[in-house]
């Protein structure tokens, strides 16, 4: 019976106020808590307390029939803890039904795994703390940021002490082989890779009208699984958990194509929800390997680097942020050492992104700059204060 691991990703960053270069050296106060507060509410309102009362229903129903996986970073967790504290009773709720699982990431979402292990390390371990004391459950599968890999990350996750490692379905890593199966790194860690095409047409092509299966229904896409895809070991559907309610909302039907979708799975033969760690993947088993020396994610087009590494814009932003880890790992302040985690969340990044086209489309609707340009001036007229802050503490 195929296994499908039905996976939820959830994040929100810190937004940050307009700075003008005026303001540097005047005052510290560098994210918009108004505004990240407004939109953390919105979307608890819209998406994560409505679709966390559809699941507990569901479960309610059919028990451990279903199975799903969660991925929150910690900076989303932070914002619930201040903002709207009733989302996280609502995650505690489904990770006592025993149906849930929770998956392990960067806390700040960020691209320390590109820049700075042992910074990497530290996210990592605070993040997986964080989901053990809130859920009683401790991760064992890794995501990284926008699912980024590559193989010397795969390796700091083996050591890590992880189960298995999370990643994008690409072709081009596979040999034109089969993402619906497992495979492993060098190191033997298991791989999940995510099923783009399939996740893509709920999480981006739901209400399009050119998509090959609009209107989109929980039968044509359990047709087009056991058309095209089975046999398969296993299927990774993976997306944002804002898909439901808040990208598409009640008037495109989202929230009953969840609920048709998980009920007719799970009256189904031939399929069967799972988590990750639910998954028989013994090291000792041979497996294919997955192999990749460059960047690969689950962003834009390209699935590499490029949403946060495209242009110098970027470049400049992030080399600036990681190099004052010189300075920092003598800072005492820790509410200094935190802003610095802030600003390494990997949004700040893909706003600077000059991306045209369908990508830039999808740059443009997550930000809130007019520009790329905008965004990099803002981030950087901050972080020239932060660095006078940072050198200020060190100098007392």
């Amino acid at each position: 019976m195929a296994k499908i691991c039905l996976y939820f990703q959830l994040h929100q960053p810190y937004r940050l106020n307009e700075y003008s270069f005026f303001q540097i050296g005047k005052h510290n106060s560098y994210f918009n808590d108004e505004f990240n507060a407004d939109i953390l509410n919105k979307i608890a309102f819209n998406c994560y307390l409505k679709t966390n009362e559809l699941l507990l229903k569901l479960i309610e129903k059919y028990g451990s029939k279903i199975q799903l996986n969660f991925g929150l970073s910690g900076t989303v967790i932070s914002q619930f803890e201040n903002y709207n504290p009733t989302v996280i009773e609502s995650f505690n709720k489904l990770a006592k039904t025993g149906c849930v699982d929770f998956l392990s990431e960067t806390y700040f979402h960020s691209l320390a795994s590109l820049y700075n292990f042992d910074e990497f390390e530290f996210q990592v371990k605070k993040h997986a703390g964080k989901i053990e004391s809130l859920f009683d459950i401790k991760p064992t599968i890794f995501r990284n940021t926008e699912l980024i890999f590559r193989n010397d990350i795969a390796e700091k996750i083996y050591n890590l002490g992880f189960k298995a490692v999370l990643t994008e379905g690409i072709e081009r890593k596979t040999n034109q082989n089969s993402v619906n199966q497992i495979y492993q790194t060098n190191q033997l860690l298991p791989v999940f890779l995510r099923n783009y095409n399939l996740s893509d047409d709920i999480a981006f092509r739901f209400s399009d009208p050119k998509s090959e299966l609009f209107p989109i229904t929980a039968t044509k896409i359990i047709k087009k699984i056991k058309t095209n895809l089975l046999p398969a070991e296993i299927i990774t559907i993976g997306m944002d958990y804002e898909t439901f309610g808040e990208h598409f909302d009640d008037n495109t039907t989202i929230f009953k194509f969840l609920e048709s979708f998980i009920s007719t799975v799970i009256e189904d033969n031939t399929l069967q929800f799972s988590t990750f760690k639910a998954i028989d993947f013994e090291k000792n088993t041979e497996k294919p390997l997955f192999n990749s020396e460059e960047i690969i994610s689950w962003a834009d087009t390209e699935k590499d680097g490029s949403a946060w590494l495209g242009n110098s814009m970027q470049y400049e932003a992030l080399s600036k942020i990681y190099e004052l880890n010189t300075l920092i790992k003598h800072v005492k302040n820790p509410e200094i050492v935190e802003t610095w985690r802030k600003l390494q969340i990997s949004d700040h990044f893909y706003y600077m992104s000059t991306k045209y086209f369908s990508d830039g489309d999808v740059h443009s609707y997550f930000s809130h700059y007019k520009t790329p340009y905008d965004a990099y001036i803002n981030y950087m007229n901050i972080l020239s204060d932060f660095e006078i802050l940072v050198k200020k503490e060190l100098s007392k």
